[in-house]
């Protein structure tokens, strides 16, 4: 069974009370992973070095899934794990196109119990679309900064630290600086969410930036624009047929999630292999604004169509059936919205060969 590379740390943040003599505390972080792929941490400041795993013969079960223990970390470090290809040094990753990327990674923050007063945020701008947040901050000093987005409000644990309970999306800057572009992108449009930026400095000082935002709703369409005929399924005589087009919402990964939306229907006695039908049909479907639920976050079109063989004069054949369908592509961040985008489904071949191409254009758009 292939794992899927996972890290977890047992405390995130390390929180070190100062004040009660804590100098310094460590972690746990539990993996899973592939006996061949290898764990690499490290820890501000500091290089990327190899955790060792002690593992009794090759078929270990440590090799695969376990637990190891941070070094002592004290307020103002960063501590981050990551997991790797074997044979992928991180310290030295190579000059390519598309160089190696770490398969899971984990930071955890050290901070102080008790932080002094900072005022760190000095300035902020947002903006947000149907699929992403924009939050844009300027500081009053570099900072190390950990923002998280969610659909449910955030709440103080004992140590009177926000916690999203349940992370949509997150980005970490783990160098400091004093102007932070954060960008949360594969947001479900007309959703309320909530964000938590955690902003700390070098001596594990920290405050938090809450706020709470809903994203625009969705509205797509699809423009239909011509039909083309590659074999009309009938050898004595021009066609007959009857067309359906439908615009379906689901999600790829639920093959029962899918419903139609809209549809529309179009029909023609005189369709030839080799032609355009004429008059082409130009209906227009749509899904209009609407709140997106993660079960409906994509969409698709659906072409079927009959061609009429039963009640042929000369030959009495069964009606031809041929079917296609095209996934939408649904852009998300800044560049979320399309006008009026070509596409074409391929239909058939069906029974006797019935077969033919379905051309449209399609727009997104979010208000």
């Amino acid at each position: 069974m292939t794992i899927s590379p996972k890290l977890a740390a047992t405390r995130s943040p390390v929180v070190v009370d100062i004040e009660a003599g804590e100098r310094s505390l460590n972690t746990s972080i539990e993996y899973w992973k592939e006996a061949e792929h290898a764990i690499w941490h490290r820890w501000r400041p500091g290089a990327w070095q190899r955790v060792a795993i002690s593992a009794t013969d090759p078929d270990d079960p440590v090799l695969e899934h376990g637990y190891f223990n941070s070094p002592m970390l004290e307020p103002g470090w960063i501590y981050e794990v990551s997991v790797w290809e074997r044979g992928v040094d991180p310290n030295h990753i190579p000059n390519m196109d598309t160089p190696p990327r770490a398969l899971a990674s984990l930071t955890v923050f050290a901070l102080r119990r008790r932080p002094e007063v900072r005022s760190f945020l000095h300035d902020e701008t947002e903006r947000t679309g149907g699929t992403y947040r924009q939050h844009y901050l300027v500081t009053s000093k570099p900072v190390f900064v950990h923002a998280a987005v969610g659909l449910n409000p955030p709440s103080l644990d004992s140590k009177d630290m926000l916690v999203l309970p349940d992370i949509v999306d997150e980005t970490i800057y783990t160098s400091p600086m004093a102007s932070i572009d954060i960008l949360f992108e594969g947001l479900l449009p007309g959703n309320g969410y909530h964000e938590v930026v955690q902003l700390t400095d070098e001596f594990g000082n920290w405050e938090f930036v809450s706020r709470s935002f809903t994203t625009l709703k969705r509205h797509v369409s699809v423009q239909l624009s011509g039909i083309h005929i590659h074999d009309d399924s009938d050898d004595l005589s021009n066609g007959e047929a009857t067309f359906t087009f439908e615009l379906h919402t689901g999600n790829v990964d639920d093959p029962n999630s899918w419903v139609p939306r809209d549809q529309s229907n179009y029909s023609n006695g005189n369709i030839e292999t080799g032609t355009a039908v004429t008059p082409p049909p130009n209906d227009i479907l749509n899904v209009p604004y609407e709140v997106v639920q993660d079960r409906h976050r994509h969409a698709r079109f659906k072409v079927s169509a009959v061609e009429d063989d039963e009640n042929d004069v000369i030959v009495d054949l069964p009606n031809d059936h041929a079917w296609g369908m095209k996934d939408l592509a649904l852009p998300v961040g800044r560049d979320e919205q399309v006008k009026n985008r070509a596409g074409t489904v391929n239909a058939g071949p069906g029974l006797n060969n019935f077969q033919y191409d379905v051309s449209f254009s399609y727009s997104v758009d979010y208000a």
